[in-house]
């Protein structure tokens, strides 16, 4: 909720699908689900993803 209140953070930073519901914690940036699974198969060394509402 706060994640999604910063000006920017309403768009995936890959696709720009509204509503994004992951994010990168290590690149700071906020992402679909869709572009959260191709985050995930870079690897956590790359890209760490975290669920804004699970995790």
């Amino acid at each position: 909720e706060t994640l999604a209140s910063i000006p920017g953070n309403s768009r995936c930073a890959d696709c720009g699908a509204a509503d994004p519901d992951w994010a990168s914690l290590n690149l700071c940036v906020v992402v679909c689900h869709d572009c959260a699974g191709v985050h995930r198969h870079l690897g956590a060394h790359v890209s760490k993803v975290r669920s804004l509402a699970l995790d």
